[in-house]
C-alpha cells in the first residue's frame, strides 16, 4: 500500500514538473527536453539503486515509477510526432523523433558512464547550454 501511495504522490510531483518545464520552453520541444532529461536522470537513479543495498522498494517505486514516470511523457511525445506528420512538417517531425531518441539514449549512457567518471561535468554543461540555446532559437523565445 505504501508503494502505491509513493507512485501516486511521485506521479503528481513529476507531472507538475513536466508541466512547468514544457510551459517554459514551447510545444513539442518542451516534451523532447523533458524526455531527454528524464532519460539522463533515470540512468543515474538506476545506477544508484543498483549499486546500493538496503533501499526500500517503496523508495524505488516513488522515484522511478512515480516521479520519473510522471515527469517523462512518451504518449505526448508520440502525439506531437503524429501531429507534425499530419501537418506536413516532415523534416521537423524527423528531427523531433530522431533527436528525442538519439539524444535520450546518449544522455542515458552518459549518466551511467558519468557516474563511473568516463564523462566530465564540463562536457555535460556545455552540451546542455548548447541545446538549450538551440531550443530557444527554434521556439522563438528569449529569456
Amino acid at each position: 500500500m505504501l508503494g502505491i501511495l509513493g507512485v501516486f504522490i511521485g506521479g503528481g510531483i513529476g507531472s507538475l514538473l513536466r508541466y512547468w518545464v514544457c510551459g517554459r520552453i514551447c510545444n513539442h520541444w518542451g516534451v523532447m527536453l523533458v524526455n531527454v532529461i528524464g532519460a539522463f536522470v533515470i540512468g543515474m537513479v538506476f545506477h544508484y539503486f543498483n549499486t546500493r543495498s538496503g533501499i526500500r522498494p517503496e523508495v524505488k517505486m516513488f522515484v522511478m515509477t512515480g516521479l520519473l514516470g510522471g515527469f517523462t511523457t512518451f504518449s505526448t511525445f508520440m502525439l506531437d510526432f503524429g501531429t507534425l506528420i499530419n501537418n506536413g512538417r516532415l523534416e521537423e517531425a524527423a528531427l523531433y523523433m530522431g533527436g528525442s531518441l538519439i539524444i535520450g539514449i546518449v544522455f542515458f549512457f552518459m549518466s551511467v558512464c558519468g557516474r563511473q567518471k568516463r564523462f566530465g561535468k564540463s562536457f555535460l554543461l556545455i552540451f546542455n547550454i548548447y541545446y538549450y540555446e538551440r531550443f530557444k532559437k527554434i521556439c522563438g523565445k528569449s529569456d
